[in-house]
């Protein structure tokens, strides 16, 4: 499902910290951001009216605290992943039993940031098997293809969709959370960074569509 959307936000807060970052938001019109949280990030939605809401978005610089090894994530139960798709050889050889289930999932998301170019004018399809293929994609065959990679590794993973608030205005984004051993669900941003989101980062229910 998609969100159609014709809203305004604006931005009142914005401050950096030792704690992290932190940001409010006036959203009008359209469909509105949803509450959420994951480790080192958390959205509160405060509905003000029919149709508008204050959103405050908090990211902090917290270590993300995970525990245990990636031989526990492949003795765990394999979550589902796309048909006919498979984890690239070279990254089974690179996914070693010994390491810690941290470095596993980093490494899979900077194999995913050398392999895969973004693409914002990529019209192909975003399923993360065309994706892979040509190396390339938007927001959203990042997302997807980031996703699967992990859920073929063992690791669960989703994607999450909403906007990202630019310096010219919010467009529609997509990116992912993973399931860490004692950390929970962390939110990483493949067009960004190693487990990076930031306060421009806002959640929504659906995928959001201009």
């Amino acid at each position: 499902m998609s969100v159609r959307f014709g809203l305004t936000i604006l931005c009142l807060l914005g401050t950096l910290s030792a704690a992290g970052e932190e940001a409010s938001y006036f959203v009008v019109g359209g469909d509105v951001p949803v509450a959420a949280a994951s480790n080192g990030y958390a959205q509160i939605v405060r509905q003000v009216a029919e149709g508008s809401a204050e959103v405050r978005v908090a990211t902090t610089l917290a270590p993300i605290g995970a525990d245990g090894t990636y031989a526990d994530i492949i003795a765990g139960e394999r979550p589902k992943v796309p048909a006919g798709f498979e984890l690239p050889q070279r990254l089974q050889i690179e996914l070693r039993r010994d390491l810690s289930a941290w470095q596993a999932a980093t490494l899979i998301l900077e194999w995913a940031a050398n392999k895969i170019a973004v693409d914002v004018n990529d019209v192909n399809a975003q399923d993360a098997i065309s994706v892979l293929d040509r190396g390339r994609g938007r927001c959203s065959g990042l997302a997807n293809a980031t996703v699967a990679l992990l859920r073929a590794a063992g690791f669960e993973a989703r994607t999450v969709s909403g906007l990202l608030v630019g310096d010219e205005g919010p467009i529609p984004h997509r990116w992912i959370e993973c399931l860490l051993p004692e950390a929970g669900w962390v939110a990483s941003d493949p067009t960004l960074g190693l487990w990076t989101v930031t306060p421009r980062h806002l959640v929504f229910a659906d995928t959001v569509a201009d």
